[in-house]
This record gives structure tokens, sequence and C-alpha cells, in this order.
């Protein structure tokens, strides 16, 4: 496996950076101790995975919410209620393409950087 915590085991995918959590159900509340770990292993990783666990919109609000303020609606478009849930689907506009090519530069260069 990998790096173990208290409350799940990371499985490293490259040795430049990336790792799967296993063994946490984001879908819940965490406890401190977890969220507190989480954190340990991003700053140790840079990429955190989470696979399987499918998130109601409230859950995926929810659990961003535990590692700092949310980024507002931007130019994307977004699921009705939820303006920080962007939907990345464009059925007509890139036919043929196999992937999502819009440029973006995820906000690092703000003063306050988003996580």
């Amino acid at each position: 496996m990998g790096k173990k915590y208290k409350s799940f085991e990371i499985r490293e995918m490259t040795a430049a950076l990336g790792a799967e959590v296993v063994g946490l159900d984001i879908t819940s509340k965490l406890s401190k101790s977890a969220l507190n770990e989480l954190n340990q292993a991003w700053l140790e990783h840079q990429v955190l995975f989470f696979r399987d666990q499918p998130l109601t919109p409230e859950q995926h609000v929810s659990f961003t919410k535990n590692f700092g303020e949310l980024q507002g609606p931007g130019y994307m478009p977004t699921l009705d209620g939820f303006p920080n849930v962007y939907v990345q689907e464009y059925p007509d506009l890139y036919k043929g393409i196999v992937s999502d090519v819009d440029w973006h530069i995820d906000a690092s260069f703000m003063k306050k950087p988003l996580k």
C-alpha cells in the first residue's frame, strides 16, 4: 500500500506527485484529526485522488469547505443552486475532441490563492 495514517492509507501515484486516499469516506463529516491528516497528505503529495466517492453537490461543497474559502462563480457554467460547483460538459462545443481544451490558471496568481 503506502503510508498509513490513522484515518486512511495513501497509495502514491508517481514518484513526483499525486496519491490516492484509500479507506476514507468523504461523503460524511470528517473528524478534525482526519482533516489534519488529509491536509498533511495534500502538502506532501500535492494532488489527492478519491476513487468511488459518489458525492452529492451538498457533500462536495461541504467537503471542500474544510480546506478554505471556495472560489465564487466565474465564466464556467455552474450547477443550479450551487454557484461553486462547475459543470464541464460541452455536448456540441468540441465534437471529435476527447479532452477539455479550455485554458485555465487555477487562480494561483491571486493574493490569497485557492486550495
